[in-house]
């Protein structure tokens, strides 16, 4: 089973989350075990630090989701490992650069993280156990199989950066 979320409907839900004046840090990842998701993130601009969704497609099977391999930024999976549901993000313009990408909330999938890739120049996370950058934070480059028991099934905000 495929899940897209089109451009009328995402249009749709940025005016209503806009006309009460939040705009969502990305999409909310998937709640089912076993689930794959790609998001599509715009580029932070200056004085921005929060990601805006562009698109978000789910599937049962993660090759149904044609990730564009030279715009990836990172996949997160729910176990240690690399194992288990994951969620992959692609830059709409390209990967990481000095500015990368922020989730100010990470949603249901915050509680889930436990391992992630880095990809495409995104040598840098900032992770952060509360929503909008806050809570105890950890500074990882590369990708972890595994994350610190402070930061295991707890992350609630992160960035991204060259």
């Amino acid at each position: 089973m495929r899940i897209t979320l089109g451009a009328s409907a995402l249009g749709a839900a940025l005016l209503s989350i806009a006309a009460v004046g939040v705009l969502p840090a990305q999409a909310a990842p998937p709640t089912e075990t076993g689930r794959h998701c790609r998001v599509v993130l715009d580029t932070l601009k200056p004085g921005e630090s929060v990601s805006r969704v562009v698109s978000r497609t789910c599937s049962d099977n993660a090759e149904d989701l044609h990730v564009n391999r030279a715009s990836l930024l990172t996949t997160w999976y729910e176990h240690a490992g690399y194992q288990g549901g994951s969620t992959t993000f692609e830059g709409r313009f390209g990967p990481c650069d000095g500015e990368g990408y922020g989730f100010r909330d990470t949603g249901s999938w915050g509680g889930r993280v436990s391992s992630y890739r880095l990809f495409n120049r995104c040598h840098n996370a900032r992770l952060y156990t509360a929503a909008n950058y806050g809570g105890s934070e950890i500074h990882r480059t590369g990708d972890q199989s595994g994350l610190p028991a402070s930061h295991n099934d707890n992350v609630r905000s992160l960035r991204l950066t060259s």
